[in-house]
């Protein structure tokens, strides 16, 4: 068959052509699992468009990857491995030959088998199992799949509220939206926000990026707001003010939402601030019902203002029957890194937390992904639980894998995860298995 080159940057970056039928043969196989799921990994790897040149350099780092995989191994053996032997007893000998097996038979890299501690006995039996890059494959699905008109609410905060409501889901409500329109002067002396601490973020915001919270300073003569970046009070005039400039510099629209407050259950395992629970659903098929999938709950540590796992925050593996917490270990700092059955600046107990309003929280979770007509089958719902129950933040279509996996020590492999994401492959490019 006669190789195709393409001018790499015509092409959206996740586009893939449809596979060739020998391709076919390999990755749509009845059952698929974990090896088909590589081989697509493999197969999005090599698919991608490219120049002649771009190929011949792709072809080259192919051959020399043995190579550079053990290098990387010795590398990561140097950097953690004395920290390992020390601390766990598993000898450097053992480390190598672990890390090699794993960068050759997996998808996993080095650094991963430091973070979800695959020298540890109890996974490191299992440690096959785990998947490092299978969120690639969803972005070439979500790039393959035919849009559908709800799909917006993954990248649009407004749009996410306002389907949650017209379909009956608990979801944080925005007291304002400010436009990143600088052509009109807004009166906005006319807005009379509640005298409560506020939240602000941008509408397509990810990751917690640019989230700032602003807590309500009682006065005798107007209400106030301060933030600990900001050596004055704002005033409801100036607070808008400020928002509207940081809308118009972004070009992205600002939400002013309330300050949520976890239920005392939750609230106790933090630092005060907002504590969310990713809950993780799958649907195989637009007809089949939706499944729990995996569950994490993320709580902030130190004197960072959010959640976010990737900046700090620690994650704790939900077990999915009953709400129970399990040790709680961070993802930034230096590997291996040690897991926590208490906060580790407040001493508040985690491990065997049972999370209130559990199966309310997995009621609300399933209801939102089977009322979504996005074909999109793995979804990650954020969801705060307050002492009223639970409330939907906001819906991810690429969740992660290192959240749930590293927190709870359960491999994405042994779910029916690897079979979800291959039978929306094939169905995706009109694959028969």
């Amino acid at each position: 068959m006669k190789m195709k080159y393409f001018k790499s940057k015509s092409f959206p970056y996740w586009y893939r052509p449809k596979p060739s039928f020998v391709a076919r043969w390999f990755l749509c196989r009845p059952n698929s699992g974990l090896i088909e799921l590589r081989r697509w990994l493999f197969w999005a790897w090599w698919a991608k468009p490219r120049t002649l040149n771009e190929r011949a350099l792709l072809v080259l780092n192919f051959i020399l990857s043995p190579v550079t995989s053990i290098k990387a191994c010795v590398l990561a053996l140097r950097l953690y491995g004395e920290e390992v032997q020390s601390t766990y007893g598993v000898g450097k000998i053992r480390q190598l030959i672990d890390l090699v097996k794993l960068v050759i038979g997996t998808d996993l890299s080095p650094v991963t088998y430091y973070q979800y501690h695959l020298f540890q006995v109890d996974r490191r039996a299992k440690r096959y199992q785990y998947t490092d890059q299978s969120g690639k494959l969803l972005q070439v699905l979500v790039q393959r799949l035919p849009q559908q008109a709800d799909n917006v609410i993954f990248t649009d905060k407004i749009a996410f509220e306002g389907w949650c409501s017209s379909n009956g889901l608990s979801v944080v409500k925005s007291y304002a939206v400010i436009l990143n329109d600088d052509s009109k002067k807004a009166c906005f002396s006319e807005i009379d926000l509640p005298h409560v601490d506020l939240i602000v973020k941008p509408n397509q915001g990810r990751a917690g990026n640019d989230i700032t919270l602003w807590r309500f300073c009682s006065s005798s003569h107007h209400p106030l707001w301060e933030n600990k970046c900001f050596d004055h009070k704002l005033n409801t005039k100036e607070l808008l003010g400020y928002v509207r400039n940081s809308a118009v510099e972004k070009n992205e629209r600002y939400l002013l939402q309330p300050r949520l407050i976890n239920h005392p259950a939750v609230r106790s395992m933090g630092n005060g601030c907002l504590s969310t629970v990713r809950i993780m659903t799958v649907r195989n098929g637009q007809r089949r019902p939706a499944l729990l999938l995996a569950a994490a709950l993320r709580i902030p540590f130190g004197d960072v203002d959010v959640d976010n796992f990737d900046k700090g925050g620690l994650a704790s593996g939900v077990d999915l029957m009953t709400g129970t917490c399990s040790e709680a270990i961070q993802k930034t700092g230096v590997y291996p890194l040690p897991f926590f059955e208490r906060n580790p600046t407040t001493q508040a107990m985690i491990k065997g937390v049972n999370l209130p309003f559990w199966k309310e929280t997995v009621q609300l979770c399933i209801a939102a992904h089977e009322h979504l007509e996005s074909l999109v089958p793995i979804i990650g719902w954020d969801v705060a639980i307050l002492t009223e129950g639970p409330l939907l933040i906001e819906a991810n279509h690429l969740p992660g894998e290192h959240l749930v996996q590293m927190a709870s020590g359960i491999p994405l492999g042994m779910t029916c995860y690897p079979n979800v994401i291959c039978n929306a492959l094939c169905e995706a490019f009109g694959i028969k298995s």
